[in-house]
């Protein structure tokens, strides 16, 4: 059974400013436990991320030097000496690991952005909130939790 209920438009800003500032401030604190220590493996990620681009290049150009190589011939591998294949073979097998290792680091660098640019928002949030309402060390929690906050 659900009941209808009426706020005058004060009320109804007052109560989503509450919900707003307790779901920011929720976040915010989960996002510190969770993501904060990632700072570090961040910019460490961030290290790999740009030596995996390097990786790439130089096995691009040794896979072409196999290709550019007169004596090996990717058409009519029969003809080509046994270790000019399996060496053929084993560049195949990198190519895919790359690929691979492309595609998951995509991914771990997007969730990382993504997490990056969250944290920000909250602080930025949380700023706010505190330039507001003077919010410092001297002010009580309850004073604190009391405020309204408008811009989150």
């Amino acid at each position: 059974m659900s009941r209808k209920v009426k706020l005058t438009e004060k009320q109804l800003n007052k109560a989503i400013n509450e919900i707003s500032y307790g779901t920011v401030s929720n976040a915010h604190e989960k996002n510190g436990e969770l993501f904060d220590e990632f700072h570090g493996a961040y910019d460490t990620f961030d290290d790999f991320y740009e030596k995996l681009k390097d990786l790439e290049d130089v096995y691009q150009y040794a896979i072409n030097g196999l290709l550019s190589n007169p004596n090996f011939d990717l058409f009519h591998l029969e003809k080509n000496n046994k270790y000019h294949n399996r060496i053929n073979s084993l560049f195949s097998n990198i190519s895919y690991s790359l690929k691979d290792l492309r595609k998951y680091s995509d991914e771990v660098k997007n969730i990382l952005d993504r997490k990056e640019k969250q944290k920000d928002n909250f602080y930025d949030s949380m700023s706010k909130y505190d330039k507001k309402y003077g919010a410092d060390d001297d002010l009580s929690d309850d004073d604190f939790n009391n405020g309204e906050i408008n811009n989150v």
